[in-house]
This record gives structure tokens, C-alpha cells and sequence, in this order.
């Protein structure tokens, strides 16, 4: 994998701190990621879920790692669960080049076009709601 260098090592001294609970698994699972260890990161996923993780952006940090190290079918179970439980982060999802070889797999177009149209209603209900004023952006 093209990865930076040190990024293990940086991993290992934040596992060094006393990070706990769903932080210190996803820790884990990034680790594995990088150093190429397919049963770890299965290891951490199965741990991470049997915790009842709820968070779908904290997930998707899980789909990125199996996805990299071509589990595309558990890469894909879980991806629908992170679109399903609210995170439809669409330019990410087409940018992050961890996800190259799972936007191949067939199941993956079904999931990304259910996570284009939410992504779609949130940025039409964020326009209605004048969210764009409220943060200052956009045109005048």
C-alpha cells in the first residue's frame, strides 16, 4: 500500500494513550489497515459491532479498512449499514481511495445510489432551511 511512512508509527503512539472503548478499536482497525493484517481488522470490526457501534461515520472508518484489504463483501455489509444509519458523505465516498476496488464490487452501486439521493434530500433541506446564510457561505 502507498501509505506515508510513519503513519503506523503514529498509530501505535496513539494506542499508546489512554484511548478507550470504540476509539482504541478503530485505532486498531486503522493499524491493521496499513500493516496488511486481514484477520486484525476483521478481529477489530467484530469487536467494534458486537460493542452495538451506533455510529455510522465511526463505521464507515471500518468499511475504508476492509475495503483496502479487499473483504469487500464484509466491506459492503457494513457500508450499507453507514448509509442506512446517516452518514452519506457522497464526495467522500467517491473520493477516498480506500474504497477503489469495493466501488467495483456489484452490490456497491445500489448502496451509492441510495446514499446520492439522501445525500441529494439533505442538501435540498439545508438550502430550503437557509443553511447557507446561517453559515456565512455562498453567495451574498
Amino acid at each position: 500500500f502507498e501509505l506515508e511512512g510513519d503513519l503506523v508509527h503514529r498509530i501505535v503512539e496513539a494506542l499508546a494513550l489512554p484511548v478507550q472503548g470504540a476509539a482504541r478499536d478503530l485505532l486498531r482497525a486503522q493499524r491493521a489497515s496499513v500493516e496488511g493484517d486481514r484477520d486484525a481488522i476483521v478481529e477489530a470490526m467484530n469487536v467494534l459491532l458486537a460493542a452495538s457501534m451506533r455510529d455510522p461515520e465511526g463505521i464507515y472508518l471500518g468499511v475504508r479498512s476492509l475495503a483496502l484489504l479487499g473483504l469487500h463483501e464484509e466491506a459492503l455489509r457494513h457500508f450499507e449499514r453507514v448509509v442506512d444509519g446517516g452518514y452519506y458523505c457522497v464526495p467522500n465516498f467517491l473520493q477516498d481511495p480506500w474504497l477503489t476496488g469495493l466501488r467495483a464490487h456489484k452490490g456497491f452501486a445500489a448502496v451509492m445510489g441510495r446514499a446520492e439521493a439522501l445525500h441529494a434530500e439533505a442538501s435540498r433541506a439545508f438550502e430550503k432551511a437557509s443553511g447557507p446564510a446561517l453559515l456565512g457561505v455562498g453567495s451574498p
